[in-house]
């Protein structure tokens, strides 16, 4: 117990360093729909439920479900929209090599341009997408075992399988698909994300505008103070949602007791039976 804490307090150290010299985001979950759960870095295996505001740091797992949708911007300058079923972690939030996993599911981003010194890059079971230009999205579809990636109206990615080797250059209103272990297909026009585009166009950029006009910069020290705060209020949340559910299955009234037949009913039943078995040999 007195190990984990220590570790616990020296990777908050470590993180606190980093946002102090401004080598890393300030990365924080700003919006949240649906059922959302975090999993967050040094603290215990089971999630919590996500909340608006939030600060995230390097390992922290966010978790769609069905029907829900999560918000993440990356110091109000770019936004991550993570959409329904998808597993995210924030491998790596420094400024210089910003690292985004997705084990699952559908990442839509609108990005400022990236200033000199700045990287960023989308990391899948199959590929790895290097972000150069401002507006694109990653699907993994697991059951495929495929990664999709696109460029929607501006911008400009290069995508290469997880193992290296060849590397695809997409631009405005392609797209490319990469198997396992095998090199990305040639870009081609927009196909399977190009529903996405839409929601690109109509919500992400106006949704990023808005984020950098109120986005207030946290000091390090108060944004490790309300990622604490969010964190043990979440847990709370977490433990009184599995007391309703406990008392809820404890007031579900038992199923009625099955009475055996009467010698009469148990009678009847088998003559049903024998006739309806009849009535089959005759259709036969």
């Amino acid at each position: 117990m007195i190990l984990r804490l220590l570790l616990i307090l020296a990777f908050a150290s470590s993180a606190l360093y980093a946002q102090e010299d401004g080598q890393d985001w300030d990365v924080r979950l700003t919006q949240v729909s649906g059922e959302v759960m975090v999993f967050v870095s040094g603290e215990d295996a089971e999630g919590i439920p996500a909340a608006a505001d939030m600060p995230l740091q390097e390992g922290d797992r966010v978790v769609t479900g069905e029907g829900a949708s999560a918000e993440i911007s990356l110091g109000g300058e770019h936004v991550i929209s993570l959409r329904e079923r998808s597993d995210f972690t924030l491998v790596s939030p420094r400024r210089s090599q910003t690292l985004l996993s997705l084990a699952l599911g559908t990442l839509l981003g609108k990005l400022q341009a990236l200033a000199a010194g700045q990287a960023l890059s989308v990391r899948t079971p199959t590929a790895v997408a290097s972000v150069r230009g401002t507006e694109f999205g990653v699907e993994f579809d697991s059951d495929a075992g495929q990664t999709y990636v696109a460029v929607f109206d501006e911008g400009e990615v290069a995508v290469q399988s997880e193992a290296g080797g060849q590397i695809e250059t997409l631009r405005s209103n392609q797209e490319t698909r990469v198997a396992r272990a095998q090199p990305p297909l040639p870009a081609y026009h927009l196909r399977r994300l190009r529903p996405r585009r839409e929601y690109m166009r109509h919500q992400l950029r106006p949704r990023l505008a808005t984020l950098r006009r109120g986005w207030r910069q946290l000091p390090p020290a108060e944004r490790m103070r309300l990622r604490r705060e969010t964190i043990d209020r979440m847990k709370q949340k977490r433990r009184e949602q599995f007391e309703q559910r406990r008392q809820m299955k404890d007031r579900r009234p038992l199923p009625p007791v099955r009475r055996k037949p009467r010698p009469d009913q148990e009678k009847m039943e088998k003559f049903r039976e024998e006739i309806m078995r009849r009535r089959r040999q005759q259709k036969q």
